[in-house]
């Protein structure tokens, strides 16, 4: 049964993720522009952290007989990879034919944006989570069984080589020595347990009350060429990302439960990977813009690519992708009925 306060950070998330890239509209290149880029990315990159949080917490269940593994891997297929490759598709077609008509040349495409090229497009996220939901299973046993001093020894870990990561790479190193739960899969694998410290409202304060400087300090260094790592996996980041993730919980908790939230909710994975369809051609004739312009540019556009995005999603999620679903259903109730 859906619960409406993660819907509403599901929701949440999807309208940053817009919103990040919605930047493009921002000629950030003057010097006070570049400041406002800087302060404005930052909690708005926290939807990576979310959403990956999100997908540990729903996908980091325990399973405990052979039937129940079986079904969550019907159900991963059928949720997340018949979805991406009909988004995938799409996108391809969208690229290719206005200037060829070509089926091999599509299959192509498709074939090499399935396999890498997409992997550096805003569709990154699904080729690191393809891997963690592979392993979900596995994990899930491990992190069941962990009490809360191997969870205070687990973020702790996290937590420190992050920082090593972080710290080296401003001084133009690598950290070469490797740690398994690094980078986004540790988020992945804190979501299935991070809202037992959330829950706490001394854990909470202390986030919120860091939260905002932590922002400020993280523009800075970035707007003085800090790496990335500062808006993605450094611990500053990660306590802003849990910040704003536990602020979300606690207000869908308590607001009135709205149709239009439940249904962005629905259509949220096939926005994540349509709204640039959208941002595009639409950045093709709006350009970017600097200045005042450029900000007001940035905060009207975001309501306007989010609400053309959820109506192309919802029609491709209506009539492309839900009745590949049903005849996904049909094969497997002949094929393994046990586990449809």
């Amino acid at each position: 049964m859906r619960q409406y306060r993660y819907d509403f950070v599901r929701a949440m998330a999807c309208v940053l993720v817009v919103a990040v890239h919605c930047h493009f509209f921002f000629d950030a290149s003057g010097p006070v522009s570049s400041w406002v880029y800087s302060i404005a990315i930052v909690p708005l990159m926290a939807s990576n952290a979310i959403f990956f949080m999100l997908s540990g917490k729903f996908n980091l269940k325990e399973r405990t007989d052979d039937t129940a593994v079986k079904r969550y891997y019907v159900h991963k297929a059928r949720n997340i990879l018949l979805p991406v490759l009909v988004l995938f598709l799409i996108r391809t077609l969208v690229s290719v034919l206005p200037t060829a008509l070509d089926p091999v040349l599509v299959l192509k495409e498709f074939a090499k944006g399935t396999l890498f090229a997409f992997s550096t497009s805003e569709c990154w996220f699904i080729f690191e989570l393809m891997g963690m939901l592979v392993c979900a299973p596995f994990f899930a046993h491990a992190l069941a069984r962990m009490n809360r001093f191997e969870k205070n020894i687990f973020l702790g870990l996290g937590v420190a080589y992050n920082a090593a990561c972080t710290l080296l790479e401003m001084g133009g190193h690598e950290f070469t020595w490797t740690y398994p739960f690094a980078g986004w899969l540790f988020y992945f694998l804190i979501g299935a347990f991070i809202e037992e410290y959330l829950d706490d409202a001394r854990v909470r304060r202390t986030l919120y009350a860091l939260a905002v400087p932590l922002i400020l300090l993280t523009a800075w260094l970035m707007h003085g060429g800090a790496p990335r790592l500062f808006y993605e996996t450094s611990p500053t980041f990660i306590a802003i990302a849990l910040a704003i993730y536990t602020a979300l919980i606690q207000i869908g908790g308590k607001l009135k439960e709205t149709p239009l939230v439940s249904l962005i909710a629905r259509h949220a994975f096939s926005i994540y990977l349509l709204h640039m369809l959208v941002l595009t051609p639409l950045l093709g004739v709006v350009g970017a813009h600097g200045g005042l312009l450029g900000v007001a540019l940035w905060a009207v556009t975001v309501p306007i690519v989010f609400v053309l995005s959820l109506v192309l999603s919802m029609l491709v999620d209506t009539l492309v992708i839900s009745p590949l679903k049903r005849v996904f259903d049909a094969i497997m109730a002949h094929v393994a009925p046990s586990v449809n």
